[in-house]
């Protein structure tokens, strides 16, 4: 009985240390040009799956998945990164820009990354779709340092609406009612916001904050729209086709053909098979709040000074 446990915890061994170097290997097959990527980014529960599966099947490209998001095989793990991390534009870091620079060739890639891809698909392709839904205070630092043949977009959806799908998801069961400004480098962006964070009670004005936070900024950002693809989550709900055709333009690539996209497809992350009507799916998210809450949650909106969504929409 010894010997066949020793042979078991043997096995699990040997499996733990190939894990390693299976990882090289596959990476050394990986070969990306990081000027042919498509960066995609937006918000956790933003809406971002469909234009990131439509962009992977059009230019037939695999897909990286959420490289950003805090993980023990992460290329980032080292430099403590928050979930949501912010470098200034005009960092001079070797290591950090590194790093990029090996996302952007495909070195390091782990299991978490490759979920929405298959390896074969991958060791084929010179370029990916990379989609960050954690990354978005970094567009300014990643156009600033990494030049790309096809502008980054960058999508925006309803706060509120990104919120109510939080709170629905598995992902922020735990979140907490108070704001933890993160022990990170470069976390001024938080720091200087702290006595308004210190107020917040519930979850929702939690999470609005991280969403005005993150996306506050890009808006207020000098090259916004012009070094990043700006669209938002319900021009593609509403009109798909013709989002689409404005990235394509913004690429100048007008000419690719649409016919064989279907634009009635609800993408793999989608939490409801409900069927109804698109102006009825972009104001569903009121159902989850009662007036109180959205009044507190607009009042985070108003301190941070985000009005690209009107405060009518609000109620």
């Amino acid at each position: 009985m010894g010997a066949f446990f020793n042979n078991i915890k043997g096995y699990h061994f040997l499996k733990s240390s190939l894990k390693p170097l299976k990882r090289r290997y596959f990476n050394q097959q990986i070969n990306l040009i990081p000027e042919n990527n498509i960066l995609f980014f937006g918000d956790p529960r933003g809406g971002t799956t469909w234009m990131g599966e439509t962009l992977s099947q059009l230019f037939k490209l695999p897909i990286l998945w959420e490289p950003m998001l805090p993980r023990k095989d992460s290329r980032f793990k080292n430099f403590n990164f928050a979930s949501r991390q912010y470098l200034p534009e005009n960092l001079n870091d070797k290591a950090i820009n590194q790093a990029f620079s090996d996302l952007f060739t495909g070195k390091g890639i782990d299991d978490w990354e490759i979920q929405h891809t298959t390896v074969k698909m991958l060791k084929q392709s010179q370029a990916a779709v990379i989609k960050f839904t954690r990354g978005t205070m970094l567009l300014p630092y990643i156009t600033e340092n990494f030049k790309f043949n096809k502008k980054p977009i960058y999508m925006l959806r309803h706060p509120m609406a990104v919120v109510a799908s939080q709170l629905k998801h598995v992902g922020w069961r735990d979140a907490k009612p108070y704001f933890e400004i993160p022990n990170v480098p470069f976390n001024e962006v938080y720091v200087k916001h702290s006595d308004f964070l210190n107020t917040l009670k519930t979850k929702e004005e939690i999470l609005i904050a991280k969403w005005a936070l993150t996306n506050k900024v890009v808006l207020d950002h000098p090259k916004h729209q012009k070094h990043w693809i700006f669209i938002t989550y319900e021009e593609t709900l509403l009109n798909p086709k013709e989002t689409l055709q404005k990235v394509l333009a913004g690429w100048d690539c007008a000419e690719v053909n649409l016919d064989h996209i279907d634009f009635s497809k609800k993408s793999r992350t989608s939490s409801s098979l409900e069927k109804i009507g698109k102006e009825q799916q972009l104001s569903q998210w009121r159902n989850s709040f009662s007036v109180e809450q959205i009044l507190k949650m607009q009042a985070v909106l108003d301190y941070f000074e985000i009005d690209i969504y009107n405060s009518a929409d609000s109620l």
